[in-house]
């Protein structure tokens, strides 16, 4: 019963949606996978923040630059 999360795209005309997945086998004493638990957690404004961060992050290295002359 070792969990796995992994993140996945939505596409669709409303507009892409990410989301993190986290499945978790539920073992038995026999070790056999008696079911799996899954988790949806919707991770778009994260993943646009960090996509809005990579993009200004040459503006703001460029600003260190000049504040250091």
């Amino acid at each position: 019963g070792v969990p796995h999360t992994f993140e996945c795209c939505e596409h669709s005309e409303r507009g892409d949606r990410w989301h993190e997945l986290t499945r978790l086998p539920q073992v038995a004493t026999d070790s056999t996978v008696t079911h799996i638990i899954v988790t949806d957690r919707d991770v778009t404004d994260r993943k646009e923040a960090e996509a809005s961060s990579r993009a200004r992050q040459p503006q703001y290295e460029a600003a260190q630059l000049i504040a250091s002359f």
